[in-house]
């Protein structure tokens, strides 16, 4: 990886706001490559969109993201290689004037299932879900 990376500009989301830049400081630091202000190879994003816009516009020739956040033939990224995947959590609300039943419904849906697949999500089964009281 470090000769892959040799000689040109690496993009990485900030570390303090973003999953994918934190785990991709963690994969820089264990193959000798310091993340700081000092070193001109690294370009800091505010955000995921904003590593494809630094690839996009050639202030950058590789990137890490998540291969979810990568948009498909506008970008060189790195897949984030070795890491366990970000699990999202969706809990039923207990106020009962947030009526979040429909959209519980909805993601255990074959639609729901076919948009996070489209995304490169991987949706759980219903064998995966932790149920509550009001599952």
């Amino acid at each position: 990886m470090s000769r892959l990376i040799a000689g040109k500009r690496l993009a990485i989301a900030n570390p303090d706001r973003d999953p994918a830049g934190a785990r991709a400081v963690e994969l820089l630091r264990k193959i000798g490559i310091v993340v700081d202000d000092r070193n001109r190879a690294v370009a800091v994003a505010e955000s995921t969109a904003g590593v494809i816009s630094l690839l996009a516009t050639n202030k950058a020739q590789l990137g890490i993201v998540y291969s979810s956040d990568a948009t498909a033939g506008s970008a060189v990224a790195l897949a984030m290689l070795d890491l366990p995947p970000i699990e999202y959590v969706v809990a039923q609300a207990r106020d009962p004037q947030s009526d979040t039943r429909p959209f519980m419904t909805f993601l255990k849906s074959a639609e729901a299932k076919a948009v996070f697949g489209s995304a490169g999500l991987a949706p759980i089964d219903d064998a995966q879900a932790v149920g509550g009281k009001n599952d």
